[in-house]
């Protein structure tokens, strides 16, 4: 008698533990469906914007902001939509918040980086491509060094 109840026990103890696990699995899907659905829209809206189609990108931009806020790639994405636009201050404030939402920062910095060079803030582009170049889990770090380059030259000494 007692064997049966510390049996059904263990299989009342099994059972609460899968529904908490299939729970929680189902809570991350609806979250990982919107990152995805973020990442399509923010590439959607950046072959909108090279097509010309000024509005369409901005509003599938800003979709993907809404799906993921704290996702790098929709924030860098938008970053460059009002760089092009002409909203500088905007757009420094999107590279940074990119920044602070990566991951791995390599990718956030060098890109921060780009936007501070095409704005001819040279010395600030050096530092962040440094930290690209140096940052290990950064994949691209030649095309960063290289940025570095090409900022060093245009410091005067």
């Amino acid at each position: 008698m007692k064997l049966i109840f510390i049996m059904q026990r263990k299989l009342l103890i099994i059972f609460l533990l899968n529904i908490i696990f299939i729970s929680a699995c189902s809570f991350d899907a609806p979250k990982n469906n919107l990152l995805a659905a973020s990442r399509i829209n923010s590439e959607l809206g950046i072959l909108y914007l090279k097509q010309g189609k000024i509005e369409l990108a901005k509003n599938k931009l800003l979709h993907a902001l809404d799906e993921a806020p704290h996702d790098y790639a929709s924030n860098v994405a938008f970053a460059y939509f009002l760089e092009v636009s002409g909203d500088h201050k905007n757009a420094e404030k999107y590279y940074l918040s990119a920044i602070s939402n990566a991951n791995e920062k390599g990718a956030a910095w060098n890109s921060y980086g780009i936007f501070l060079y095409r704005a001819h803030r040279y010395k600030e582009a050096q530092h962040y491509f440094y930290l690209a170049a140096t940052d290990l889990t950064y994949d691209q770090t030649s095309n960063a060094a290289h940025n570095f380059h090409l900022a060093s030259s245009h410091i005067q000494n």
